[in-house]
C-alpha cells in the first residue's frame, strides 16, 4: 500500500522530463546530489526551490507545495536511518543522482532521485521504493 501512496503522491509534482539531451555533469556532481537530498529531508524548501530550473518551479507550484511533498514523505517513510548507496545513472538522456536509504517507517529501502542539469540546477525529481526504480538508459 505504501508504494502506491508514495508514487501517486509525488509523481505529479516531481514528474521527470523526457528530454533526449546528452548527459553531462557538473564537476562537483556528487556533492550537489547529496546536498539536494539533505535539503529535501531537512525541509529546506527555499534552498531547493532556488536551485530548480524555472520549468521545475512551474511544475511544482511554489515552496508551499514542496513542503507538502516533504510532509507526505516524512509521514510515509519516517526519517532516514542509513544511507545505502549514492550514484549517478543516465535516464532519458539526462544524469540523475540516485540516493537510496533505509527509513524508519518502511521495511524496504527508499530511493530519492534528482535530475541534475549541466549548470547544477534541478530539472526533475522522483521518489519511490528502491524495488520500483525506473529503467535507466543502456550504457
Amino acid at each position: 500500500m505504501y508504494r502506491s501512496i508514495i508514487v501517486a503522491g509525488l509523481a505529479l509534482a516531481f514528474a521527470l522530463p523526457l528530454s533526449g539531451q546528452e548527459a553531462r555533469l557538473p564537476a562537483d556532481s556528487m556533492e550537489i546530489g547529496q546536498k539536494y537530498t539533505k535539503w529535501f529531508l531537512a525541509y529546506e524548501a527555499d534552498s531547493l526551490w532556488s536551485h530548480m530550473t524555472p520549468e521545475m518551479q512551474e511544475r511544482n507550484g511554489g515552496t508551499d507545495r514542496l513542503v507538502e511533498m516533504m510532509d507526505l514523505v516524512a509521514l510515509q517513510v519516517g526519517t532516514e536511518v542509513e544511507v545505502l548507496e549514492e550514484r549517478y545513472v543516465t535516464r532519458n538522456g539526462k544524469p540523475q543522482f540516485w540516493h537510496t536509504g533505509r527509513f524508519s517507517e518502511l521495511p524496504e529501502p527508499v530511493q530519492i532521485r534528482w535530475v541534475i542539469e549541466p549548470d547544477g540546477r534541478i530539472s526533475g525529481a522522483g521518489i519511490n521504493p528502491a524495488s520500483q526504480a525506473p529503467p535507466v538508459d543502456p550504457e
